[in-house]
């Protein structure tokens, strides 16, 4: 019966990878691709599929630009989606993002998202298009991004950073399907929509920024910073049509001295228009550190050990919100918050860490409670004489099944594998293979990596390979190295022969 069951489990670890093996992998050969301004821009895109069919989804992209012109930059986003077909094998399409006649940076994201059994999405991120004016800024550097895809609840917890890049080596890269003709033959009309976008965004912006500057009461902020020594270092916009979106212009001085103008404009009207400074933001604070409340609270928390680490400001209408950080050695912190208008500060109020805990007397007084309740109950309602005439049942402890165990912990293992996990992987697969040599040898008891290896040296056993499984489990469980399958499967083996040879 036991050698059946083993049979079986056997039999569903060599299947588990089968069936978690079907993946959809996204892949360009550049994390950078540079463009003369005037020529267009085409990214080669690697779409490897394993289902062994055609994968609808829809693929969904997000192009950030930033433009610089006559000394003025700004930066826009945009995300669109479309449907779209993967189709079975591996293919390479042809994304095409337009020209630009002025220098400027692409930043574009990929997604894909389908559903084959449970919702999935794969996505590339951070793929840079530099428009340059001369040949010598061209520096096209072979660097390739790869990505395959996860549920979306794997997308949402925290990224192991090997399930990024190099998990499947045999990938061929774009020149190769390039040579090989294997080009998607729906690939044209995606290009032309992508491509699309990104000139009517940026002609959007372009006119944006016009209506912008064509605004009195813009105009007249602009020039008063520009008076006052100012120029413009930075912008971004977000229009959502050519008169109405919202804006952010970001100055500064020789000296370093720093200014913004912010607000949104609605069929070429001001909807909202605020201004502030470096010296705005200096006599803000300063009318503060005058207040009664303030320098209660900022004496309050010297005394209980607090430095100040950051201030933030941030406009409210006419209102300004002041936010000053503390903390102390052990790191608790504490939050003091002020408005200010039309120069009277209006509120002050101090917020920490440990304000909303419990008090500890509580704590006490409940522990107390507990222990007191626990006693009477034990007392009066569990504790039975001492017979020590009558007989006891004898309890026979069960043995340990290591066999069992280990087996399920490799299959585990292989399991994290294939989700991504590759930490839990690899220190599941190293844990299964040193919990059953310690209870193979008659040791029972957990054993450290050093000394399974000591042990089986001391008694003349074979240790090369299983020293090399627990170096390489160990390297990736502290991210000294990146997970491989090919590694992944030598453990995998050689811990199942371990167990077969028992």
């Amino acid at each position: 019966m036991k050698v059946h069951i083993l049979s079986v489990l056997l039999i569903i670890v060599l299947l588990i990878p089968t069936a978690y093996a079907a993946d959809i992998v996204l892949s360009v050969n550049q994390s950078d691709y540079y463009f003369l301004t005037g020529d267009e821009a085409v990214v080669p895109l690697v779409m490897d599929n394993t289902y062994g069919k055609s994968v609808n989804g829809q693929l969904s992209y997000t192009i950030t630009q930033q433009i610089n012109q006559q000394g003025f930059q700004y930066t826009s986003s945009n995300t669109q989606s479309t449907s779209f077909s993967v189709d079975e094998g591996t293919g390479i399409i042809n994304l095409g993002f337009g020209t630009s006649d002025t220098p400027m940076t692409m930043n574009v994201g990929l997604t894909f998202s389908y559903t084959e059994k449970e919702h999935r999405e794969v996505t590339l991120q951070d793929i840079k298009l530099h428009f340059v004016s001369q040949s010598s800024e061209i520096k096209n550097e072979q660097n390739s991004m790869q990505s395959s895809s996860q549920t979306v609840d794997e997308k949402n917890q925290q990224q192991d950073p090997s399930s990024e890049s190099n998990q499947q080596p045999s990938q061929p890269n774009p020149q190769e399907l390039l040579q090989n003709n294997q080009i998607s033959q729906d690939s044209s009309a995606l290009k032309q929509q992508i491509e699309q976008q990104a000139q009517q965004q940026q002609q959007l912006n372009e006119e944006f920024l016009r209506q912008l500057a064509l605004n009195e009461e813009f105009v007249a902020m602009h020039q008063e910073l520009q008076q006052q020594g100012y120029n413009v270092s930075s912008a971004s916009v977000n229009p959502t049509a050519n008169n109405s979106g919202t804006f952010e212009i970001n100055y500064e001085k020789e000296d370093g001295d720093r200014a913004v103008l912010e607000g949104e404009m609605q069929n070429g009207k001001m909807k909202e228009l605020q201004k502030q400074t470096s010296r705005d933001q200096r006599d803000l604070l300063e009318l503060l550190t005058q207040d009664k409340r303030f320098k209660e609270y900022e004496a309050q928390l010297t005394d209980e050990g607090y430095m100040q680490q950051n201030i933030e400001f941030s406009q409210e209408g006419n209102a300004t919100n002041i936010q000053l950080q503390y903390s102390n050695e052990d790191n608790s912190t504490a939050v003091i918050t002020a408005q200010i208008t039309n120069n009277t500060v209006d509120t002050v109020e101090l917020y920490k860490e440990d304000d909303s805990m419990v008090p500890l007397w509580f704590w006490l007084l409940l522990l107390m409670l507990i222990t007191i309740t626990g006693y009477l109950i034990y007392k009066k309602y569990l504790k039975k004489p001492d017979n020590t005439d009558e007989a006891k049942p004898v309890l026979k402890e069960q043995p340990f099944d290591y066999v069992s165990t280990a087996e399920k912990m490799i299959a585990k293992a292989v399991e994290c594998f294939e989700n991504g996990d590759y930490k839990e992987a690899y220190g599941k697969a190293g844990q299964a293979l040193r919990l059953f040599i310690s209870y193979e040898n008659k040791l029972n008891k957990e054993l450290t990596n050093d000394e399974v290896i000591d042990y089986l040296k001391e008694h003349g056993m074979k240790y090369e390979q299983v020293e090399e499984c627990f170096e390489l489990c160990s390297l990736v469980e502290f991210a000294k190295y990146k997970a491989s399958k090919d590694d992944f499967d030598m453990i995998i083996s050689a811990a199942k022969e371990v167990i077969r040879r028992s």
